[in-house]
């Protein structure tokens, strides 16, 4: 049986969500085979319980969240893609105004 390399995944943190983990940037190591969602869902349980709050709405992401992988807004519809190790993602606070 061979071991399975895990891949790292960059993550790029904005506004309120640095804030609650503490950090603008993180590399993090992952196993392969792991999905957007699962990746988002692991996230929101390795950091503080605030970030978590911001991040779910019930069981689904919260729409408060603005998500892009490679430069590219992740919908819904595309959680289930794999990662690919050097993914690099942004995570937004969604912005209001009036």
């Amino acid at each position: 049986m061979v071991d399975e390399v895990p891949i790292m995944v960059h993550v790029h943190y904005f506004s309120i969500l640095a804030d609650y983990v503490l950090a603008k940037d993180a590399d993090v190591s992952i196993k392969q085979g792991t999905s957007v969602a699962e990746f988002l869902s692991y996230l929101t349980e390795v950091n503080p319980p605030a970030f978590k709050s911001i991040m779910k709405n019930g069981a689904k992401r919260s729409s408060f969240i603005r998500v892009f992988r490679n430069g590219e807004l992740v919908a819904e519809e595309n959680e289930q893609a794999l990662l690919i190790d050097g993914d690099e993602f942004k995570l937004f606070p969604a912005i209001s105004g009036g």
